[in-house]
């Protein structure tokens, strides 16, 4: 009894121990299963800790364990990746990047069932890096999933990667209308970017540009005012992805202490960018005999200070003027003793007395102090009509302002060396007594022209450079506007050919034509051979060109460049082409199967063709070859079930012949006229474990007919040997979308797939997972080359043993060419003698060695219960030794089970008895 007792501790203690990979630290490796999962990895959370989250969040306290896996150097398993558990304890998978198991952890993906005690669905990503080790957080969803077992496997992910798009990084102010935004590159994407910015409150697009760098800066801002900030970019593996941002410019003169400093510029008023969005009431009271009453609410505010000059007209005097309809009154006060936060005296008033759209007066202040700083209040509120928050523009000048022209500058006229300024006047009083214009290259001095009075033309410019130029009204006074700008580009001095275009394609000539430009005297054309070769060289002073010269079946670089004379000639425009062989193999080859055992061969063959040779050849038979002058040609005499290879090569005058075209086809008995969908659901994997056949990844295809159907040679991956009386496992993997998968097999060879011959291989199978079942070759199946049949369906549209000939509007049909060979009596027993299991009976364990000769490739394992369910499935690696794996089945039921071995040798059971 003491010992019994101490064992049952011992027992508790070990059950109460934490699984290994309760961290990320001790997190199990699983193995990269290629396309398919055919080794499981079993795990279990219980007795599992919740780990403490970092970098990322949890809800609760899950019962976590860990796994890890490293993504190959090349191939899909280099991108991607779908993790695939089994289990109700196993609700929440997470998918983490993380420098090290110490962390911190990055969440890249997440999959959670929607339902207490039930699995989490295939998590599946096209975000990962080649060659770098990523975690696996596997744990329940909610609180009251039960801990226990389960198994979890990463197999490859989407056919192709995928791009994350950039994000964004906190605004951050740097000043009222300025500030930055940080962007974090995505996975798989490029820069530049394009960043789309709106004015969400103003309801307008703030700006459009392209950028490389890491950091926005942002100019121009309204305060108050939120913004939608979108970036593009571009994918290394797709479409375009993006990203949206949200954010708010703060309003930093809503009081007089935050008030913005307004320049006093002498003679030009410069605007500054403001706004009341989001602006509050300040309580600042007082009396002005030009405003509205003796007691003054204001609603909205904002806040200036302006600092009169200590000489001169700005000293006592100065003007004040704002642009925008959010700014319908204008105050300004005298300073007072206690600063910002003191008293104020109203000193002088303008409000907007007019309707909605009427611009609010100029505020002239005279009899000021000099070298004094008073406070400048906006608000909305006019005589008849308020304001809704919004932007606006305010200035400070010591003489009465000039306003600005019109719109923006344009050009007309431009040429290499001069362009014509052309403007409008402004549209508010004064009236300008003239205007200056001034004009910089880029990159260069700048050049001023004073008292224009109009239009003016700029002369003596630079060709091919880009102008700034900028036009400033003059008024009485000495008052200036600020400047508006725009920009302009003169004509090359030699401008470069455009619309290059080669036509007229032979062995040895072709034409080239071309726009030339208006100053253009000759051109010299260099064609240059890809691969090396002598380059040649041709002038001409008209166009078209014929080329001549030229190598058959050669691609040529066409580079042109105009002579203007005078020394001048343009940059190279450039093109390619390829010169036409000297016999060219036919194009278009394709095979139709036809009635009566006959295939129709059709093609295109080239103009200067004599004749063909068309040769066809079974698989594993010996060609004939057939001369035929035209297309289409008729094969007779074929033998159904049997893969061919054609071949197409032409004949020209000179004794000259083509490369072969090549294509292939089966002459198949059955019905191929069954519609279907590419656009899911598809096949996109067929194997029998343990034979040749194992047609993975492959893509959807229309036939002749316009069914979604293909038909594969008796070659390769795509055919296999099955043993009479032997048992097999088909495994089908959908694409797309879940599907329900049925398959044939003509075991009577009597040309129509039977309902009795079909046998369901899945039902509802999600894409990209594998459905399996298994099947057994009948004894009596005539032996030799017979069908093998596959289809896809919508779930649950209906697809059974008896629709291999039906009609579907969804999924794919595949036909195979299989071979039934014969199989001795005691073959089987032969092959079971030289595979050692022991020991046997097994209590918690047992081994299977297979010898090299019988385990060449990889082997499929599956043990079954007595009731014929699957238990355990495992794949076992070739070693130049042999192969050797331990089973564990401690965790299974006493009672007589049987190891099922597809080795290449043939099928082989063992039996093995639990105790």
């Amino acid at each position: 009894m003491l010992a019994l007792a101490l064992w049952l501790l011992t027992a508790l203690a070990a059950h109460a121990q934490a699984p290994a990979n309760d961290d990320p630290c001790g997190a199990v490796n699983l193995p990269l299963q290629g396309s398919l999962c055919t080794t499981l990895t079993t795990g279990t959370n219980v007795d599992a800790t919740t780990t403490v989250p970092n970098g990322y969040t949890v809800q609760g306290t899950p019962k976590d364990v860990w796994f890890k896996f490293t993504t190959a150097a090349t191939g899909p398993a280099s991108f991607g990746a779908t993790i695939t558990v089994n289990g109700n304890p196993a609700g929440l998978v997470q998918l983490f990047s993380a420098a090290g198991c110490a962390g911190p952890f990055t969440t890249i993906a997440t999959s959670a069932s929607s339902t207490p005690n039930t699995s989490a669905p295939r998590l599946v990503t096209g975000l990962l890096q080649a060659s770098t080790t990523y975690y696996v957080r596997v744990s329940g969803a909610f609180a009251s999933d039960q801990p226990g077992p389960f198994t979890i496997c990463v197999s490859d992910g989407p056919g192709t990667a995928v791009c994350d798009p950039p994000t964004f990084g906190t605004f951050t102010s740097t000043s009222p209308t300025t500030g930055t935004i940080t962007i974090t590159n995505g996975v798989n994407t490029v820069p530049p970017y394009t960043v789309t910015i709106r004015n969400a409150t103003a309801q307008n697009t703030f700006g459009t540009f392209t950028t490389s760098t890491r950091t926005l800066n942002l100019t121009g801002l309204t305060p108050g005012s939120q913004y939608e900030t979108t970036i593009s970019a571009s994918c290394a593996f797709g479409t375009p992805v993006s990203t949206t941002y949200t954010f708010s410019v703060p309003i930093t003169n809503d009081n007089p202490c935050g008030a913005v400093a307004l320049p006093l510029n002498g003679n030009v008023c410069t605007p500054v960018a403001a706004s009341t969005y989001g602006a509050t009431p300040s309580g600042v009271g007082g009396s002005s005999s030009n405003c509205v009453g003796s007691g003054i609410t204001y609603a909205n505010d904002v806040w200036f200070t302006v600092q009169t000059e200590a000489t001169g007209p700005g000293s006592t005097s100065l003007y004040l003027t704002v642009n925008g309809t959010a700014a319908k009154r204008v105050v300004l006060f005298s300073p007072s003793s206690g600063g910002c936060i003191g008293a104020f005296t109203p000193v002088a008033c303008v409000i907007n007395s007019g309707s909605a759209g009427v611009a609010t007066p100029q505020l002239t202040a005279t009899g000021l102090t000099p070298n004094t700083t008073y406070y400048v209040l906006v608000d909305g509120v006019g005589l008849f009509t308020s304001a809704p928050g919004g932007p606006f523009t305010i200035c400070a000048a010591s003489v009465p302002p000039c306003g600005s022209i019109v719109n923006t500058p344009s050009t007309t006229a431009v040429t290499a060396t001069s362009a014509r300024v052309l403007f409008s006047p402004p549209s508010t009083p004064p009236t300008p007594v003239n205007y200056t214009i001034t004009y910089t290259p880029q990159g260069g001095q700048t050049a001023t022209v004073s008292g224009v009075t109009s239009g003016y033309t700029l002369t003596g410019l630079t060709p091919g450079t880009t102008y700034s130029v900028c036009v400033a009204s003059n008024c009485t006074g000495g008052g200036q506007s600020p400047p508006v700008c725009t920009s302009f580009t003169t004509t090359a001095a030699c401008p470069a050919p455009t619309t290059l275009n080669v036509t007229g394609i032979t062995t040895s000539t072709a034409v080239l034509s071309f726009n030339r430009p208006a100053n253009g005297v000759d051109y010299v054309i260099t064609l240059t051979p890809q691969g090396g070769g002598t380059p040649i060289t041709i002038t001409s002073a008209t166009q078209p060109v014929t080329l001549t010269g030229l190598t058959p079946g050669t691609t040529y670089a066409v580079s042109i460049v105009a002579n203007c004379g005078s020394g001048l000639t343009s940059a190279a425009a450039t093109t390619t082409f390829t010169s036409a062989a000297l016999c060219p193999a036919v194009s278009g080859l394709t095979v139709t199967p036809g009635a009566n055992n006959t295939a129709t061969v059709q093609f295109t063959g080239p103009p200067n063709a004599t004749d063909y040779l068309l040769t066809y050849t079974p698989a594993g038979g010996s060609p004939v070859t057939v001369p035929v002058t035209t297309s289409p040609v008729v094969l007779n005499g074929l033998t159904p079930l049997v893969g061919y290879t054609v071949s197409v090569v032409t004949n020209c005058s000179g004794a000259l012949t083509s490369a072969a075209a090549t294509t292939s086809f089966a002459l198949l008995p059955y019905c191929t006229n069954v519609a279907g969908s590419c656009f899911g659901p598809t096949i996109s994997g067929v194997a029998i474990p343990g034979t040749t056949l194992s047609n993975l990844g492959t893509s959807c295809s229309t036939s002749t007919s316009n069914s979604a159907y293909s038909v594969y040679p008796d070659a390769g991956n795509t055919t296999a040997t099955l043993r009479r009386g032997q048992t097999y496992q088909l495994a089908l993997t959908p694409g797309v979308s879940a599907a329900d998968l049925t398959a044939w097999i003509d075991y009577n060879q009597n040309g129509v797939f039977e309902a009795a011959e079909g046998f369901q291989v899945g039902f509802g199978t999600l894409a990209g997972s594998t459905a399996t079942t298994s099947f057994t070759v009948p004894a009596t199946a005539p032996l030799g080359r017979t069908g093998l049949r596959v289809r896809s369906r919508t779930n649950g549209s209906g697809n059974t043993p008896a629709d291999a000939c039906t009609t579907f509007g969804t999924g794919e049909t595949e036909d195979y060419i299989i071979t039934i060979g014969a199989v001795s009596a005691t073959q089987p027993a032969a092959l079971a003698a030289q595979v050692a299991l022991y020991p046997n009976p097994a209590h918690h364990a047992f081994s299977v060695y297979l010898p090299a000769l019988l385990g060449r490739t990889a082997t499929e394992a599956v043990l079954y219960n007595a009731l014929g369910q699957r238990v355990q499935q495992r794949t076992l690696e070739p070693t130049s030794a042999g192969v050797g794996a331990e089973f564990d089945v401690s965790g299974l039921s006493r009672g007589v089970y049987s190891l099922h071995l597809a080795t290449t040798a043939g099928p082989i059971t063992k039996r093995v008895v639990v105790e």
